[in-house]
């Protein structure tokens, strides 16, 4: 602390506040100056899109629960031959997992299981 200048504890709140003020604004014009940090200005602009695409918005519900087991199928209704190959492949899982369960269903037993 410089000699000239009184301590802190004998400044009034007034003098503190206006010392503060005075640091902060001169750390300000520092920061600022484009001499003292050699800042150019840019500006940014920035722009976040979201989209919700339902790429199978369509579904398909088939079987029940309780006979061979029920399965859904999300499909484009737009493109049948993509949709058919769905309902062909979920069936042929469907029918595979009848199979490898330890408990056969009624279909299983009566030998209806697509080969």
């Amino acid at each position: 602390m410089r000699p000239t200048e009184p301590s802190t504890s004998a400044r009034t709140p007034r003098q503190q506040t206006e010392r503060i003020q005075s640091t902060l604004n001169q750390r300000q014009r520092q920061l600022t100056s484009r001499s003292v940090w050699n800042v150019r200005p840019v500006i940014v602009e920035h722009e976040t899109v979201i989209k919700n695409v339902a790429v199978r918005p369509d579904s398909l519900e088939l079987g029940t629960p309780g006979k061979s087991g029920c399965i859904k199928i999300y499909i484009d209704a737009s493109d049948v031959a993509d949709a058919e190959q769905r309902i062909r492949n979920a069936i042929a899982l469907r029918d595979l997992a009848n199979t490898l369960t330890s408990y056969p269903t009624p279909i299983a037993q009566a030998g209806k299981v697509h080969a």
